[in-house]
Order: C-alpha cells, then sequence, then structure tokens
C-alpha cells in the first residue's frame, strides 16, 4: 500500500511540471488598446446632445475602464470614464452641451480617451467636436390640431379665415444662450425680426426667445377679406439667416345654422341663427334662406354685418292640427348648412278662475289658455272636469279657430260649510287644475251683551233692592257677517217655590234690526219689573229671537239666566 501511494504521487509532479512546460511555449496575447474616438456628428448646436464612441484595437478580455476629457466642459461636458465589458470592442458615451453665443469663430472642444497600459504607457486618442450658436430653423403658423408627440406643429403653410387672430412661431436649431444685457433688448435670448409682405397680414416687430427656449410664439392679426390673398412672413436672427412661411388668409365661409328652439307651437316665431367662420368683409355677408314648406316662413336672406361672425332670424310659423318638421336653409359661399323645426299644435297653457273663493250658489268666470293660436278651419274642445258636485262645469269648451283662449261659467251651489271643489282642464296631454273655495252664505249671530238697570226715574243703578221697582234694559249684539232682521226678546221671571219655581210673569219686546257688528243700542228693549218681595230667590230667563225669526249661524248663544235673591 506504501509502495502505491508513492508511485501516485510521482505521477503528480511530472503532469504539473509537462503542463508548466507547455503553457511557457504558447504567445501571449496582447492587451487591447483604444484605436479611435469617434463622434455622431463632428458639429452640433449648443444646448443638443451628441454621443460619441470609443473604440478598441480588438476584444478585450477583461474589463475596460476609459477614461474621457474635454477641453472646454463649459460647452461640452463628458463623463470622468466610461466601462468596457469584456469582448467588446467599442462603447458610447454622452455629450452633453451647453449653448453658445455667435462669435467670430465657432467654438471647438477636443474630446479625449485616455487608457493606461500595464507596461507603463498611456494611449489617448481624440476627436474635436465644432459647438455651433444656435440659427433659425423655421417659421410659421401653429396648427390647431395636435402633432405627432401631442404637441402643436409649426407649419410653413397654412390658410386661415380673415379677421381671426392666429399664432405664428419661431424655431432656433438649439436653445438660446445667456447673452449680455443689451438696453435695446432687455430681455436675454434671441431676437428675432418680423415682417408681412401684405397690410392684410400683421406681426409684431420682433419675438424674443428666451435664454434656454428654442422656440417662442406670436400673434397674427387678419383682415376681413372677400377673396383669398398669400402673405409672406419673414423671420430674421441675423442678416444671413432668413426664414419664411405662408399664410394664406380666406374669406369666411358658412359654418352653421341653429334654430333655437327647433319645436315651436304654431303661430309662435323660432329664432335661428347663422354662423361663420369668421368676421365678415365690408360691407357685409349675405347668406340665403329658405324653407321647404309654407307653415314655417323665412326672409329670403340675412346680412351678417361686417365684422360680425353671426346673424339672427325669425322663422314665422302659423298654425297647425299635426306636428310637421320643416327644414331650414342657409347658403353662401358654395356652403349650405340645414336645420330641421317642428311646428307643432296647441296645448293647454294655463286654466283660471276668478274669484276662487265664492259664497254657494254664485257662478264663477273660467279661462282656459292654450299655447298658441287654433289652426284655420278647426276647433279646439278643451275637455273640464268637476270633483265635487258643490261645483259644475260643462263637459267641454270650445277655442275657435284663431283663438288661443276661451271663457266658460262655472256654477257653484249653497252648502252649509265651507267646501272645496277641484275643478280640471284638460287639453293635448296636458292637465291644469284650479281648486275653489265654497262658503255658505254670511248669516247673522245675535247674543246678549249687557244688562242695565235704572230706578223709576230713570237714574242707573248696579244691584236693584227687594220693594223697589226698577227698569231692565237688554243690548243685543250682532256677532255675524250678515243683517239681522227684527226679532223678539223674552224675559220669563221665575220665583223659588216649593216643589219648584213658579213663572210669574213674561215680558215680550220687540228688538230692532242690527248690522253686522252692531248693537241695538239706542233702542235696547227694556221691561219694567215691579218690586219684589224679599225672602224669594228670583231668575230672569232671557231668550234673544224666541220665535226664530232671524237665522242664525249660531242658535246656542241666544239665552241667559240672571238670578236675583233678596
Amino acid at each position: 500500500m506504501k509502495n502505491l501511494m508513492g508511485r501516485f504521487g510521482m505521477s503528480v509532479v511530472l503532469l504539473g511540471i509537462l503542463f508548466t512546460a507547455i503553457t511557457a511555449l504558447e504567445p501571449r496575447a496582447e492587451a487591447a488598446e483604444i484605436s479611435a474616438v469617434t463622434l455622431a456628428s463632428t458639429q452640433v448646436t449648443g444646448g443638443n446632445p451628441l454621443k460619441g464612441t470609443v473604440r478598441l484595437t480588438g476584444p478585450e478580455r477583461g474589463r475596460l475602464f476609459i477614461g474621457l476629457s474635454s477641453s472646454n466642459k463649459a460647452v461640452a461636458a463628458v463623463p470622468m470614464s466610461i466601462q468596457i465589458e469584456p469582448g467588446a470592442t467599442s462603447a458610447e458615451f454622452s455629450i452633453t452641451t451647453s449653448p453658445v453665443e455667435e462669435g467670430p469663430k465657432p467654438v471647438s472642444v477636443v474630446i479625449t480617451a485616455s487608457q493606461k497600459m500595464k507596461d507603463g504607457r498611456t494611449v489617448t486618442k481624440s476627436s474635436t467636436l465644432t459647438v455651433l450658436p444656435p440659427v433659425l430653423k423655421e417659421v410659421g403658423i401653429v396648427e390647431q390640431l395636435l402633432g405627432p408627440h401631442g404637441m402643436p406643429r409649426c407649419m410653413s403653410n397654412m390658410a386661415r379665415p380673415g379677421g381671426v387672430s392666429t399664432i405664428g412661431c419661431v424655431i432656433l436649431t438649439g436653445p438660446a444662450p445667456s447673452v449680455k444685457f443689451d438696453p435695446s433688448h432687455p430681455f436675454h435670448g434671441i431676437v428675432v425680426k418680423l415682417s408681412s409682405n401684405n397690410t392684410a397680414v400683421g406681426v409684431p416687430a420682433a419675438v424674443t426667445i428666451p435664454a434656454g427656449k428654442s422656440e417662442q410664439t406670436f400673434t397674427i392679426s387678419t383682415h376681413p377679406v372677400a377673396a383669398s390673398i398669400s402673405a409672406v412672413i419673414s423671420a430674421q436672427s441675423n442678416p444671413s439667416d432668413t426664414k419664411q412661411a405662408t399664410l394664406s388668409v380666406t374669406p369666411p365661409a358658412l359654418s352653421s345654422l341653429v334654430c333655437n328652439p327647433n319645436s315651436v307651437t304654431g303661430g309662435n316665431p323660432a329664432p335661428c341663427t347663422v354662423g361663420l367662420t369668421g368676421p365678415a368683409y365690408v360691407p357685409g355677408v349675405r347668406v340665403a334662406l329658405s324653407s321647404n314648406n309654407a307653415i314655417a316662413k323665412v326672409p329670403d336672406h340675412v346680412m351678417v354685418v361686417a365684422e360680425r361672425t353671426v346673424a339672427g332670424f325669425t322663422v314665422t310659423t302659423i298654425p297647425v292640427v299635426n306636428s310637421t318638421s320643416v327644414t331650414i336653409t342657409a347658403s353662401f359661399g358654395g356652403a349650405t348648412k340645414q336645420a330641421t323645426v317642428t311646428v307643432i299644435p296647441p296645448v293647454l297653457n294655463s286654466f283660471g278662475c276668478n274669484p276662487t273663493k265664492v259664497t254657494g250658489g254664485d257662478p264663477v268666470s273660467c279661462t282656459v289658455s292654450l299655447t298658441g293660436k287654433v289652426a284655420s278651419g278647426s276647433v279646439a274642445n278643451v275637455p273640464l272636469s268637476s270633483h265635487n258636485p258643490a261645483a259644475t262645469v260643462p263637459a267641454s269648451v270650445p277655442v275657435p279657430a284663431g283663438a288661443d283662449s276661451a271663457s266658460v261659467t262655472a256654477q257653484t251651489n249653497k252648502v252649509t260649510g265651507r267646501t272645496y271643489a277641484t275643478l280640471t282642464a284638460s287639453y293635448g296631454g296636458v292637465s291644469k287644475p284650479v281648486t275653489l273655495t265654497i262658503d255658505p252664505p254670511p248669516m247673522p249671530d245675535l247674543y246678549i251683551n249687557t244688562i242695565n238697570y235704572y230706578d223709576t226715574s230713570g237714574n242707573g243703578i248696579s244691584n236693584p233692592q227687594a220693594g223697589q221697582a226698577f227698569q231692565m234694559c237688554i243690548n243685543v249684539v250682532n256677532n255675524g257677517q250678515a243683517k239681522a232682521g227684527s226679532s223678539t226678546l223674552r224675559v220669563d221671571l221665575y220665583q223659588s217655590g216649593f216643589p219648584q219655581a213658579q213663572k210669574i210673569k213674561t215680558w215680550d219686546k220687540p228688538t230692532p234690526a242690527i248690522n253686522p257688528g252692531a248693537g241695538s243700542a239706542p233702542d235696547d228693549p227694556c221691561i219694567d219689573v215691579p218690586a219684589l218681595d224679599s225672602g224669594y230667590t228670583y231668575d230672569f230667563n232671557i231668550y234673544v229671537d224666541v220665535n226664530n225669526d232671524v237665522a242664525e249661524s249660531n242658535e246656542n248663544n241666544n239665552n241667559r239666566d240672571v238670578p236675583f235673591e233678596f
């Protein structure tokens, strides 16, 4: 076993020596080094990004770190280094540029890549980048629709209606730099001069693109025109940098015809409006009008006055029996717009009665009104009804042709207490109720107000004494709402006794007619009472309207008992 292990160890040593010898005979690969620095473009407008590439002589087995530098970091900045992955022969890096001013010479920046070799050498490669000041890229008119990136596009050729302001745009090749203060242009940036070759199109003298921005908008004003014209808008940031755009100014076109409301009751007008795409030119735009049905007439034209974009007109309708749709047409400059107006028959508008509070038995005047007049040759019969027999109405009331209302009489009946009756009129699917309050006729209400006593000399006394003759006068008041006719007042005198009191005397006295809220004075009924014996209790029972000659609203307050005890 020991001999076997010794032999195995010797074999391993021999194999290791053989591998080392073979390896030493193989040629060693050289490390890859920088072969070039290339730029996506050798020129760029300041403020725009750029890509650069570091290229190697061949693939490197390990990961390489290449140093980067810029001769002018304020104008073109690069990262401090980039990493080239194993097996790769190149790597990209980003160059960030800043806006530069226009000067006598372009700004040149040297971009350098450096690599430290194992043998101590430093390999460098460079490329020169020219950073340009921004120049005018384009001038145009802002498109109303959004472009592919969700932003309005600046178009070099557009058409707009005259009299409508539009938005122009100027775009640089890169962001504007921050320039030194200039008293004539207090804002930092680039000033672009503007002009138009047609007086119908106006632009500002100049527009300033602020520092850090590459575009700016401005307002273009136009005048209304009767025929299309073209204007060239020129923009200039320096004498050798001019761009142009063409704006076509077109006459207004018919854009709309609207009738609101678009459904009217025959005989009522329908207001309509025509609209143009832009203001009308002098002296105005004449829009032709027509209707396809005589039940809705329009004027032959409507004028849109100069500088205005809309004009109104009225559709005149006549009463109809059935709903009819009419097409209204407006025409101008080869364009046609249409609107539909529906002419409908009238329906019930209102139903009223006057007065609404009456005494039973009295008539009430009522009126039905329609939303429009009844068509020629027809009659609108409006059905009527009452939910309570205390008020009656005819089955219907006719509204004649050419009229929009009619009167009818509701007859009320006498009632014993306040009663409510609802009358209803219905026509064209519309119902209108009105409620009547029916009261019983006003009635008087007599009651005993005061009782006064007088001695035989006519002097007033408060309490008659035993053995003293006196006069009793009764004041009667009418507390009702109607006049009470003359009546009879009765006084019964009772004397106490056993087993019951005995009536010893009766007086009947006339009571005069009494107005509502008034009393019988100075004609109060009076009775002469003889001297009464002491030792008894006497009771005067007084009755107003003892014979019920007067119908009263309250028959339960007509008597009073007045006791005396001597």
